[in-house]
């Protein structure tokens, strides 16, 4: 790495970088949002192609044109072929950014085999599909960054109705594993971030008191925003983390290193 390189603007750019994110939910507006301010050339796919639309539109007020696709990432032709035109219509794809999944709950003694097969085949074989579509073009064209959106359910049981978006999520957490270890000769490295509760109307849509439990649990004392997990994602995206490969990293205000309760010490 010469001293040109190990300038700031250059070892943390993405600049000119291809990024296919998937998703166009919170995580995944965001993301484009803070890729496309990066100068990156930014391509979402999600189910709902409306909110993809949505986001590129955003995108174009601030001077950026970005593309989106309808994309089902349990579907494995779909998933091949979105990366594919991207790669034809770019001429490579840098980045893959997967934040698509799915959370249906329910607890784990119930009757759930339908909607376990469900949370496996979004969150799992959807993941398996993209990393493996990604990881060969990347492959091909000698290099390239995969970061899979996971979650810190992937590390500990926290509600009783996650379990097998849980489940699934942990299984995420060993396949970026393998394609890591698979893929690290060819330059591409394979990390996953692991976000805890995210402010977004999704979780707004839980009770309050569950919401009030979820924020006791964080020594930062507040919910995570979109905006919190960006500067991770860039780094992971960028020549600075070239060595780092096979990790999920919970960003997390100190919840995984924190089983504290407040006592009163001189009662």
């Amino acid at each position: 790495m010469d001293f040109e390189q190990m300038k700031t603007e250059n070892l943390f750019s993405v600049k000119e970088k291809v990024v296919l994110i998937t998703g166009a939910g919170g995580l995944g507006e965001v993301f484009a949002e803070g890729f496309a301010a990066g100068g990156a050339k930014v391509v979402l796919a999600s189910r709902t192609k409306a909110k993809a639309d949505a986001v590129c539109e955003k995108l174009t007020l601030h001077g950026v044109k970005a593309e989106s696709y309808e994309l089902d990432v349990a579907k494995k032709d779909q998933d091949y072929a979105v990366c594919e035109k991207v790669a034809a219509d770019y001429g490579h794809l840098d980045v893959l950014v997967h934040t698509a999944a799915l959370c249906k709950l329910h607890p784990v003694m119930e009757d759930c085999e339908d909607i376990f097969r469900e949370n496996m085949d979004v969150n799992l074989m959807g993941s398996l599909f993209l990393n493996q579509a990604a990881g060969r073009i990347m492959a091909q064209q000698g290099g390239g960054s995969i970061i899979n959106i996971n979650t810190h359910s992937a590390f500990s049981v926290n509600s009783k109705d996650g379990f097998s978006y849980g489940v699934s999520k942990a299984a995420l957490m060993q396949l970026t594993k393998w394609f890591a270890v698979e893929l690290a000769e060819k330059n591409v490295t394979v990390n996953g971030i692991a976000p805890i509760w995210i402010d977004t109307p999704m979780m707004a849509r839980r009770p309050k008191d569950y919401l009030k439990k979820a924020i006791e649990q964080v020594p930062m004392g507040r919910m995570s925003q979109a905006e919190d997990y960006l500067g991770l994602a860039l780094f992971l995206a960028s020549p600075a983390s070239r060595f780092i490969t096979g990790q999920t990293f919970l960003v997390d205000g100190g919840w995984g290193v924190s089983r504290r309760f407040n006592y009163d010490p001189e009662a």
